[in-house]
């Protein structure tokens, strides 16, 4: 397992949220991915992307916070633990309770 890393310009590296498998009642259900988003924690970000203009721009996150990645499967990368995925596929910053559906 990769343990200490940064990822290429524009990139971030983050771990996936385990599915669910059984209810607060005990029920077991087969969890299916939604292949367009995921929820999972920032491990890494690369350096910022530049504009045209030469201008940095900068995550509105840092490593360790719980992140909504909005990215079609063909879009991002799987690299051991890590999904790689382009900094502006980060939508949102959200808390370790919350439950996307």
């Amino acid at each position: 397992m990769i343990t200490k890393f940064r990822p290429g310009r524009g990139w971030v590296a983050i771990t996936k949220d385990e599915l669910a498998t059984k209810t607060s009642s005990g029920v077991v259900f087969r969890a299916f991915e939604n292949p367009e988003y995921f929820t999972g924690i920032v491990k890494a970000i690369g350096l910022p992307p530049i504009t045209t203009t030469g201008k940095p721009v900068f995550a509105d996150y840092k490593e360790g916070d719980r992140v909504l990645v909005v990215c079609p499967k063909d879009y991002r990368s799987e690299v051991d633990v890590y999904t790689l995925v382009d900094q502006f596929n980060v939508l949102l910053v959200i808390d370790k309770d919350t439950v996307v559906t």
